[in-house]
Order: C-alpha cells, then sequence, then structure tokens
C-alpha cells in the first residue's frame, strides 16, 4: 500500500485481471481505477479498494451516480467474466501513405508482410476508398491463437497464458509473463509500430525494436520494402 496518489503497476495488473482487463461495468478495454472509498479518505492504495472501470464510469462513481452496492456487484461478476476474448477497433491511415515498422523494418504499400508455409500471419490492403485494413495472427509455441487483428480491430483471447493485457487508445500489449511482451501494437498519426513473438508451425519469427529475427539465426534489421507483393516468406518445409 502507499500514502501516495502513484498506483503500483503490479497493483494496477491485479486490479486489471480481477477485472477480466475491462471496465467491470460495461466491458470497455480502456480502463481507469477507481477508489470505491475516495482516496483522500484512505490515503491509500489497496486491491480491495480499487476497481477498474472506463472513463465515463469512472466519472459517474466519482460523482456518486453509481451507488456503492451496484460498483460491489459488478465487481464480484465484472462484464468480461464469461467472455473469452477482449476487443477494440482503431482507424489507420489512408494505405497509399501508411508506413508500418515491423521489428525495425518499414513496409510501404507491400500487402502480405509476413508468411509462413503459405500463412499470411501480417497483411494490410487498402479497400475501396484506399483506407488500409491490418490483419494478423498471433500463435503461441504450440499454435494456439491468442490473439489477433481483423479489418483494424484487435481481439486478444483469454487464457490462462496470459499474464496481462493492457489498452489505451493507440497502444495495446500483450504480456506472457513480467518483462515477457508477446505482442505491442502502437498507432501513432495512422502509422503502425508492431513488435511481437510470432510462431507457425513451431517456427519461431521474433519482431524487435531493432531487428526481426527469423528462426534462429537469420536477421533482417533497418530496411524498407516499398511496392512490394510480399514482405518476409518462410517455408519451414512442414
Amino acid at each position: 500500500m502507499s500514502n501516495e496518489r502513484y498506483i503500483p503497476l503490479p497493483l494496477k495488473r491485479k486490479v486489471r485481471k480481477a477485472a477480466y482487463f475491462r471496465c467491470i461495468i460495461c466491458g470497455n478495454p480502456i480502463i481507469e481505477y477507481h477508489h470505491i472509498v475516495p482516496f483522500h479518505r484512505v490515503k491509500e492504495h489497496s486491491s480491495d479498494n480499487l476497481v477498474a472501470l472506463c472513463p465515463e464510469h469512472h466519472h459517474r462513481a466519482d460523482c456518486g451516480e453509481i451507488p456503492l452496492g451496484s460498483i460491489n456487484k459488478f465487481r464480484e461478476n465484472p462484464f468480461n467474466r464469461d467472455k473469452n476474448h477482449i476487443s477494440k477497433d482503431f482507424f489507420l491511415s489512408n494505405y497509399s501513405a501508411l508506413r508500418t515498422r515491423v521489428g525495425s523494418n518499414v513496409y510501404i504499400r507491400t500487402p502480405k508482410i509476413l508468411i509462413v508455409d503459405n500463412q499470411s500471419l501480417i497483411t494490410i490492403t487498402p479497400d475501396n476508398d484506399d483506407n488500409a485494413l491490418l490483419n494478423a495472427k498471433f500463435y503461441d509455441s504450440k499454435d494456439m491463437l491468442v490473439a489477433e487483428i481483423k479489418d483494424n480491430e484487435w481481439f486478444a483471447y483469454q487464457t490462462p497464458k496470459l499474464w496481462d493485457i493492457s489498452y489505451s487508445p493507440g497502444h495495446l500489449k500483450i504480456n506472457r509473463s513480467k518483462g515477457d511482451i508477446l505482442m505491442e501494437f502502437k498507432l501513432s498519426d495512422g502509422n503502425i509500430d508492431l513488435r511481437a513473438e510470432m510462431y507457425y508451425h513451431g517456427y519461431g519469427i521474433s519482431l524487435l525494436p531493432d531487428r526481426t529475427v527469423l528462426g534462429q539465426s537469420s536477421i533482417i534489421s533497418n530496411s524498407v520494402m516499398q511496392d512490394c507483393g510480399a514482405g518476409i516468406c518462410i517455408s519451414t518445409g512442414k
């Protein structure tokens, strides 16, 4: 516990996990941390006194519009308890102007960024109005689909293996354990910055901020792929 305004990160993670990574009332993945008994009265942070609420419900709770009994009821039965995924849409700039940074490499007007065994794992294509549509699939080492992006909407599937999911506008991060990032997606000015640990058919691809690592040895870094039909194509022989 702390007598400062700052809520420790481990406590925030505990509150997010208890809320199934969404607002306990409406399921919005953009969450804030609400003190059931106001902080100015208790002067401390504790898991028993914190719940995850979206900005709207946080404001309404602070104003006293939401009764304490209702907050406790939702806390015991969060909106997302029986849901198997968390999702949220986002918006990209025009396809023709979009720069996608993946594993330190930049892809411009390259629709198929990563293909493994003829399976497209990351693609960006235009619709009829030149709006960019991002699609991606994130598997674990046992080929279980744990997260994906479908036409600019991300889905994180709740599995016991996922340690934490945090989302704020334009920034999604999924951790398998402390410091072990499965996927991080950032959106700035309509451009994409994506890092991830990806697998398919047992083949690992590390998309890191400073390089792309294919398998155990091949490294690609700081390259620009523009107006290519495909970026990286891999065949595992399976």
